[in-house]
């Protein structure tokens, strides 16, 4: 079994280890590190984004040729790692806590509370892949600043238990779909910008507030937060819902997605409202309305090229459910839009 060490602090990266064993070097940006090799040691991507001070997003897309065990030591300051896998069963252990590890499965949130000295150990398998997240804060009162203020204060008093107990500590929450949906929208940005920089933390804030939250409403009524849905039925109504995405055009039924998915309507339904808090219906109508904003304002196709394209028969109920999301006909925001246009190119 391959061993690998690094040091996780608010100054060193935790990819200089694996750079040197993939014999790689490190693409370093204003905000982020990233490496990424594909050679006998196995096929490895990771982005490092280091948001503000105290902290820092790090994405993990792997698959190790041999088993491998990957060891992270914290430094001075304790730490606070909030865990999401969207690939793969991820086997790992804190040091101190004893020789059991713990299995965090995909779909499911995971906070740990990681005190000074301490070891972190991931397990991977030989040829398996991963793909997963850590989101790391190494100011306290940086969390606690995202604790959802609509929370009870019993409720926070038990959270901010868990954040103050010496100890080291690892609580693994109940499924939660809605967070694979934020982590999918991280993955496509890249901080070359404010604004990019500003989108990409804005993100980040709420995948911590939802785990917070998973991490109360599971104190709180000791219940699992997505009713009878299993990991399986999760990852189809994952999968369900890229496929939508990435093909919007198509004429889409209950039926249909049923038959995709294995799932019976009702666990269809009780999915799609548990990630996007919408109906099947509902949630297929906004992918639509979103990407014919993104035709308007990207490209020079006409409104009703726009419309067929994306899978809508009628014009004036495309026209209308547009102007109940945006405030505005598709036809007065393609105006305005080449408007915005023409005052960025003029000189005057």
């Amino acid at each position: 079994m391959n061993t690998l060490l690094s040091i996780a602090s608010e100054q060193t990266t935790i990819l200089q280890e694996l750079a040197r064993y993939g014999n790689k070097e490190i693409s370093v940006t204003k905000n982020e590190r990233a490496l990424s090799f594909n050679n006998r040691t196995g096929k490895i991507k990771i982005r490092e984004s280091r948001i503000k001070k105290g902290l820092v997003f790090t994405h993990f897309k792997i698959r190790f040729n041999q088993n491998t065990v990957y060891k992270v030591y914290t430094e001075t300051r304790r730490s606070f790692m909030f865990a999401y896998s969207t690939g793969g069963q991820l086997s790992h252990r804190i040091e101190s806590l004893g020789n059991k590890e713990k299995l965090l499965d995909e779909f499911q949130p995971e906070i740990l509370h990681v005190n000074p000295q301490d070891r972190l150990e991931f397990f991977f398998r030989e040829k398996h892949s991963y793909d997963f997240f850590i989101i790391c804060l190494y100011d306290i009162n940086l969390l606690r600043s995202r604790i959802p203020k609509e929370i009870s204060l019993n409720a926070i008093k038990a959270f901010c238990s868990f954040l103050n107990r010496k100890r080291t500590g690892i609580y693994l929450g109940s499924y939660n779909l809605m967070i694979a949906d934020y982590a999918r929208r991280l993955k496509k940005i890249s901080i070359t910008d404010l604004s990019r920089h500003l989108l990409f933390e804005g993100l980040v804030n709420i995948i911590i507030s939802l785990q917070i939250q998973q991490f109360i409403e599971d104190e709180g009524r000791r219940r699992n937060a997505i009713g009878t849905l299993n990991q399986r039925e999760c990852r189809e109504i994952h999968k369900l819902s890229e496929f939508i995405q990435e093909n919007p055009e198509k004429q889409y039924t209950v039926e249909y997605l049923c038959s995709m998915s294995g799932l019976p309507p009702c666990k269809l339904q009780e999915g799609f409202k548990k990630m996007h808090h919408r109906t099947v219906a509902d949630f297929i109508r906004n992918v639509r309305v979103e990407k014919a904003e993104r035709l308007i304002s990207n490209t020079d196709l006409n409104i009703s090229e726009i419309v067929y394209s994306i899978g809508f028969a009628s014009r004036s109920y495309f026209s209308k459910i547009f102007k109940k999301k945006y405030n505005c006909s598709p036809k007065c925001y393609q105006q305005n839009r080449i408007r915005a246009t023409a005052a960025i190119k003029s000189p005057n």
